[in-house]
Order: structure tokens, then C-alpha cells, then sequence
């Protein structure tokens, strides 16, 4: 994923968002089973505006996830996984 998604990628995302298009992920919050839903476009925008991919990887990987197959991703002080059977 680093790779494939940096700034260049996250602008794009952003410009895309400004035009009204979403883009959102789902993830579970695996001690709560909470679901939570980030907002992609935002997570781009705050890549853009902090020169940073780091945090909009970490939310696509947790949403990516699967329980038991890979580790789980810790976003603040919780830990999440994909909502995907």
C-alpha cells in the first residue's frame, strides 16, 4: 500500500471528494464489536493537509483485516477489523 497510495493519490481522492463523490470503509471495533465508519475523503484531505499517508493507510488496512488471518489495527486506543465475513 505504500506504494500505491501516497500524496499524489490521497490529492486525487480529496479532489474527487470535493465534487461530492464518498468513498468510506467499514471497520469493527473487535472489543466492543462497535462498527465504525471513516470517511476516506477526509482521511485524504487530512493526508494532504499534514503531508501524511500514515493514518489513511492504517484506516484502509484495519478495514482490510481479518479476524484471525491477520493482526489487528489499533486506531487511538482501540482495535479494529473488517466488518467482512
Amino acid at each position: 500500500m505504500r506504494q500505491s497510495l501516497g500524496i499524489a493519490e490521497a490529492k486525487r481522492i480529496a479532489e474527487l471528494g470535493a465534487t461530492g463523490r464518498a468513498l468510506a470503509v467499514n471497520t469493527t471495533n473487535i472489543d466492543t464489536s462497535e462498527m465504525c465508519v471513516w470517511d476516506v475523503v477526509a482521511e485524504a484531505n487530512r493526508a494532504v493537509a499534514e503531508n501524511d499517508v500514515k493514518r489513511m493507510h492504517e484506516v484502509l488496512w484495519a478495514s482490510a483485516a481479518l479476524p484471525g488471518a491477520f493482526p489487528r489495527r489499533a486506531k487511538s486506543t482501540a482495535s479494529f477489523t473488517s466488518t467482512a465475513a
